[in-house]
C-alpha cells in the first residue's frame, strides 16, 4: 500500500495552504483539510485518509487531544498521525510518540520534500 490520501489538520490558513500545495501539487497526493481537531473528527466519519498531518496547537481540540480520540476509536486507530509543532523539545517529541504519533515534524517544514518525508514515515508504519 502506498500513501495517496492525506488529511491536513491545521488552523493557520497559510500553513494549511503551503502544506496542501506541497502534498497535492508537488507530491501528487489527494488531500482534504480541517481547521481543528473537531472538524477533523467529523471529516473522518465520511473520508478515510492514509495518514493525518496535524498541528499540535489548535483551538477546540488540540492535536494531542485529537490524537487520543483517533487512537481510542477502532475505525481510526490504525491511521498514522504525524504531528507538526514549532516547539522541538525532546521531552515533547517523546511524549507525542508515546501517545501514538507516528512522527513529529518541526515547523517550519521543507515544502519541497514534505510529501517524500510523509511517504517515508508512512512506509515505516507499514513494516
Amino acid at each position: 500500500m502506498t500513501l495517496s490520501r492525506v488529511l491536513i489538520v491545521e488552523d493557520d490558513p497559510d500553513i494549511q495552504m503551503l502544506a496542501g500545495m506541497s502534498l497535492k501539487d508537488l507530491g501528487g497526493l489527494e488531500i482534504r483539510t480541517a481547521n481543528d481537531g473537531q472538524q477533523a473528527l467529523e471529516l473522518l466519519d465520511e473520508w478515510r485518509p492514509d495518514l493525518v498531518l496535524m498541528d499540535v496547537m489548535m483551538p477546540n481540540l488540540t492535536g494531542p487531544e485529537t490524537l487520543e480520540k483517533l487512537k481510542a476509536n477502532d475505525t481510526t486507530s490504525q491511521i498514522p498521525v504525524v504531528l507538526m509543532t514549532a516547539k522541538s523539545e525532546r521531552d515533547q517529541v517523546v511524549l507525542y510518540r508515546a501517545m501514538g504519533a507516528a512522527a513529529v515534524i518541526v515547523k517550519p517544514f521543507e515544502p519541497l520534500t514534505l510529501a517524500d518525508h510523509l511517504r517515508a514515515i508512512f512506509d515505516e508504519t507499514k513494516i
